[in-house]
């Protein structure tokens, strides 16, 4: 048997903020949903892709938006992701932004 205290302290006001593609949008525009997320995940995520070397140092290629233009969701419409033959199509055009709160973790 299990006891559980009140939730007393449980506040739900995070902001939370998802990127929600238009599948359809997405085919008929010929792109790739795996392209599309890397892309996205390329510009906010920071991760690490590969290294070049200057002067014999050797350094970390991180492709990430400035942080300035990514302060909040609405910045997000403003990113281009790879199109077929290499042209760019904006994320405003194949998605929108689902805003909600959630709990807070503490």
């Amino acid at each position: 048997m299990f006891a559980f205290p009140p939730i007393i302290d449980t506040k739900i006001d995070q902001p939370q903020s998802e990127i929600e593609l238009d599948r359809d949008k997405v085919a008929e525009l010929g792109l790739n949903l795996q392209l599309v997320g890397r892309d996205l995940g390329a510009a906010v995520g920071g991760n690490y892709v590969n290294r070049f070397s200057i002067a014999g140092r050797s350094y970390k290629v991180i492709p990430q938006l400035l942080r300035v233009e990514r302060m909040n969701p609405e910045q997000l419409q403003d990113v281009h992701v790879t199109g077929p033959n290499g042209q760019l199509v904006a994320l405003s055009t194949i998605a929108h932004i689902r805003n909600s709160v959630t709990p807070r973790c503490t």
